[in-house]
């Protein structure tokens, strides 16, 4: 280990770190984007999941904040295609949002070919 130099001070830490480390944070920040915070009494339930599953878990750690296992196993949970003429009960991804958040939470969801609606009531 070794000791600045007395005439040099120690050079300061950054407030995220570089490297592995610093990366690593960056990309398992747990903090869903800002368009879906807006506080209210809606809620994001996940009916089905779609075709494409790995894009619907990216979606909901987009809009969750949730890391890659807490997604998957949220995903997991819902059906693949929800049956016509039946009332499924989905998986509730977000509660207590406004209505103009959960709508784009949903649709954000549609967009990955996941089928989502907003609940009332939360």
């Amino acid at each position: 280990m070794t000791t600045p130099h007395p005439g040099h001070p120690e050079p300061e830490q950054p407030d995220e770190p570089r490297g592995l480390r610093g990366w690593w944070r960056r990309v398992t920040r747990p903090w869903p984007e800002a368009a879906f915070t807006e506080l209210g009494t809606h809620a994001v339930v996940l009916d089905a999941v779609g075709e494409q599953p790995v894009a619907v878990i990216r979606e909901v750690r987009r809009v969750t904040g949730w890391d890659l296992l807490r997604a998957k196993q949220a995903v997991d949970a819902a059906p693949t295609r929800a049956p016509e003429g039946t009332t499924t009960q989905g998986v509730v991804l977000v509660a207590g949002l406004s209505a103009r958040s959960a709508g784009a939470a949903c649709e954000a969801l549609a967009g990955a070919g996941a089928t989502a609606r907003v609940a009332d009531g939360w």
